[in-house]
């Protein structure tokens, strides 16, 4: 084979195979790119997307992170964070780090910091959650796996400051972030960062201009297919599913809604979720984004009943788990809806209602992001 860059694709040649199989990603196959017959040779140039980390990690996991153990608490950790149990995470996460004082083990204690910073965040503590993570930054020098761990701080900082509207410093951060994780044996925290730059793209104020909108939809959405494919998580269908469901703007005012098709291809994406989600009846984070946007879903196929019913649950959750960080969100919502619900029968069958970015689908929409995906 041939391979050569150009711009942002690598153009391979290929010839002289009795059987070849294509990604889907791949641009240029002219036939079918499968062969059963063993005396019919493919010639064929492909054109593959130049992908952000190496197909196979050159960075072993060093210290703490290579032990049986380690997979395991932090996954207890994630757990009471995903379910809203934020005092036994807290009483956990201090047993722990006094535990990895007493050993000398930093890189354990800075991953107990980073997990603090994250449960901080879902309560929306931004401040102190904020310190954690530039603590973090700042003790490079000592970690043994600073790869991994300063980058997976630097993706948390990254929803921190595209809270805060800093989309400058989130920008940085996630481009510190890609830096840190190239090479590293860690699926998880590469798929947060294709998460979180996804998440910034969207949040940033360009992405509001008509003459930009769908292509920075598609660049996101296409983030968001990399981190499922890093790392296969239930949380970023969801997050696909919220995007194709974001209208279209002009300055301040929605001038489109969702396309049907749009529409469908959320609506995929949140079966595709709801079927798994049936299976563990336990509240999440997960579980309150999936009934935000198919609340939007239910509103955009005029349902509006069903639309204010899963605002009303997801609403319910959040107060009962402590997620405060979805209340402005899940609240845009239940306005809005409340609005839609007390106009006139008449009014309602002869005028679609107007809405405006600060009250209407806009607001509701302009949700915080957060790259920790449960």
């Amino acid at each position: 084979m041939d391979i050569k860059k150009q711009g942002n694709e690598i153009c391979i040649d290929v010839s002289g195979f009795s059987v070849a199989q294509f990604g889907s990603d791949t641009k240029g196959c002219g036939k079918d790119c499968y062969s059963s017959s063993d005396e019919e040779s493919i010639s064929e140039t492909l054109k593959i997307p130049v992908v952000i980390f190496s197909p196979m990690p050159v960075i072993q996991k060093r210290g703490c992170m290579i032990t049986s153990w380690y997979p395991k608490i932090m996954a207890k950790l994630r757990e009471k964070q995903k379910i809203g149990d934020f005092d036994g995470h807290e009483k956990m996460v201090e047993i722990l780090i006094a535990k990895s004082r007493s050993a000398a083990n930093f890189d354990m204690e800075m991953s107990l910091q980073i997990e603090r910073a994250m449960a901080l965040y879902f309560q929306n503590n931004i401040k102190d959650a904020k310190k954690i993570l530039k603590i973090v930054l700042n003790h490079e020098n000592k970690l043994k796996n600073p790869g991994i761990l300063v980058g997976r701080a630097l993706n948390f900082l990254t929803a921190v400051y595209n809270h805060q509207g800093k989309f400058g410093n989130a920008m940085q951060c996630v481009e510190r972030a890609r830096a840190c994780l190239e090479g590293q044996d860690s699926a998880n925290d590469k798929a947060e960062l294709h998460h979180s730059y996804g998440a910034l793209i969207m949040a940033m104020p360009a992405a509001k201009n008509p003459e930009t909108v769908r292509t920075t939809k598609e660049e996101a959405y296409k983030s968001y297919q990399m981190a499922d494919d890093c790392k296969f998580q239930k949380y970023h269908h969801v997050k696909m599913a919220a995007l194709l469901l974001e209208p279209r703007f002009r300055g301040e005012r929605i001038v489109n809604f969702p396309c049907k098709e749009d529409i469908m291809k959320a609506k995929n994406h949140l079966n595709f979720v709801e079927s798994i989600l049936a299976d563990n009846k336990r509240p999440s984070r997960t579980r309150i984004k999936f009934l935000l946007s198919r609340s939007d879903q239910y509103f955009y196929e005029d349902a509006v009943p069903m639309a204010m019913e899963k605002a009303l649950e997801a609403i319910a959750l959040i107060d009962k788990q402590g997620f405060k960080i979805e209340r402005a969100a899940a609240e845009s919502r239940l306005n809005r809806l409340s609005t839609i619900i007390r106009q006139p029968q008449e009014n309602e069958e002869s005028q679609e209602p107007e809405f405006n970015s600060s009250s209407g689908t806009s607001a509701c929409l302009a949700e915080s992001e957060s790259t920790h995906s449960d």
